[in-house]
C-alpha cells in the first residue's frame, strides 16, 4: 500500500507538471507556440535545432500533415525519409568547424585538469582505451613518474615522446571520434599546457627545476619554441631563486626578479659571464632580446 501510495504520488506531480507546461504554452501567442524540429546530422549526438517558423508556413506544415495517414512514413523521392533530409540553411546554423573544435578543445583542458591534480592513473586509462597511439601516453607517463621523483624513468618516456612525434607522424592523426582529428600542433599545446599544470603544483624550487631541466631537453615537435621556453625558466630560476643560489655569489636578494630586471642586475654586480649566458636565453625568446648580447657586451 505504501509503495502504490508513492507511485500515486508521483504520477500527480507528472500530471500536475505537464498540466502546467501545457497551460504556460497554451498562453504564448500562436506564432510563438509554433515549431518545427530539423536535425543536425553532422554531430554524432544528432542535435536538435528548434527553430520557429511563421504562420504561413505552419498553416500549409499542418495541411500537409493532416492529409497524411498517421500510420505512415513520408518519403521522398529518393526512398529516403523526409527527416533525413536537412536543407543548407539548417544545417548552417551549427557550424562544423565549431563542432570538430570542442572534442580536441574539451580533451585538453581535461588533461591539464587531471594533470594538475596528479590524477595520472585514470588519465593514462582513458588514453589507452580511446587514443592508444596518441603520442601524449609517454609524455603523461613522464609527468607521473616526475610526481613521483623517478627522474630516470621521466627522462626516458619524455625521449619516447619526442621520437614518437618526430619520427611517427601517422601516430598524429588519431581519430577523435567523428568530431576532428589530433594533429601536431594539438599535441605541442596540449603537453605543454599539462607541463605547465604540473609545474604550477611543485612543492620546491628544486622540484620546478628538476621538471624543467627535463622539458627543456624535450623536443615538443613545435620547432623548439617549448622547449626554449623551458630553458629560459630552467636558467631563470636557477640565477634568481635564493634557495638554489650556492652561497649566494650573486647577491640578488630575494626579489622576484623579471626578465629584463634580472638582466640589469647582473650586469650591475658585474657578473658578465652569468649576464651573457642570462641575455643569450632572452635573445632565444624572439624579437625583443635581439640585441641583447651587444648590450651586455657594451656594459662591459
Amino acid at each position: 500500500e505504501t509503495s502504490s501510495i508513492k507511485v500515486n504520488d508521483i504520477a500527480s506531480q507528472i500530471a500536475d507538471n505537464v498540466g502546467a507546461a501545457l497551460n504556460a504554452t497554451n498562453a504564448l501567442p500562436v506564432v510563438d507556440r509554433v515549431l518545427t524540429f530539423h536535425y543536425n546530422r553532422q554531430s554524432p549526438k544528432r542535435r536538435r535545432l528548434i527553430t520557429p517558423v511563421s504562420l504561413e508556413s505552419s498553416a500549409s506544415t499542418m495541411s500537409d500533415i493532416s492529409s497524411t495517414s498517421i500510420n505512415e512514413r513520408i518519403f521522398d523521392s529518393e526512398g529516403k525519409t523526409m527527416e533525413d533530409e536537412i536543407t543548407a540553411e539548417h544545417c548552417g546554423s551549427v557550424h562544423p568547424e565549431s563542432v570538430s573544435d570542442d572534442g580536441p578543445a574539451s580533451l585538453s583542458k581535461m588533461v591539464a585538469v587531471l594533470c594538475e591534480q596528479q590524477l595520472f592513473s585514470p588519465l593514462l586509462r582513458a588514453f589507452e582505451m580511446f587514443l592508444p597511439s596518441c603520442p601524449l601516453l609517454p609524455f603523461i607517463r613522464a609527468l607521473q613518474a616526475f610526481s613521483q621523483m623517478r627522474l630516470s624513468e621521466a627522462s626516458a618516456h619524455l625521449g619516447s615522446f619526442s621520437a614518437r612525434i618526430k619520427e611517427e607522424p601517422s601516430h598524429l592523426q588519431a581519430n577523435l571520434g567523428r568530431e576532428g582529428q589530433i594533429g601536431t600542433s594539438w599535441i605541442s599545446s596540449t603537453a605543454a599546457t599539462a607541463a605547465d599544470a604540473v609545474l604550477s603544483t611543485c612543492p620546491s624550487p628544486y622540484e620546478k627545476r628538476c621538471l624543467l631541466q627535463l622539458l627543456a631537453a624535450t623536443d615538443f615537435g613545435d620547432g623548439g619554441n617549448a622547449a626554449a621556453y623551458y630553458r629560459r625558466l630552467y636558467w631563470k630560476i636557477n640565477l634568481a631563486e635564493p634557495l638554489l643560489r650556492k652561497d649566494d655569489e650573486l647577491h640578488l636578494g630575494n626579489e622576484n626578479w623579471d626578465d629584463a630586471s634580472l638582466l640589469s642586475a647582473l650586469e650591475k654586480n658585474r657578473h658578465w659571464e652569468q649576464a651573457r649566458n642570462w641575455a643569450k636565453q632572452l635573445e632565444a625568446s624572439g624579437a625583443p632580446w635581439k640585441s641583447a648580447m651587444h648590450h651586455v657586451t657594451e656594459s662591459q
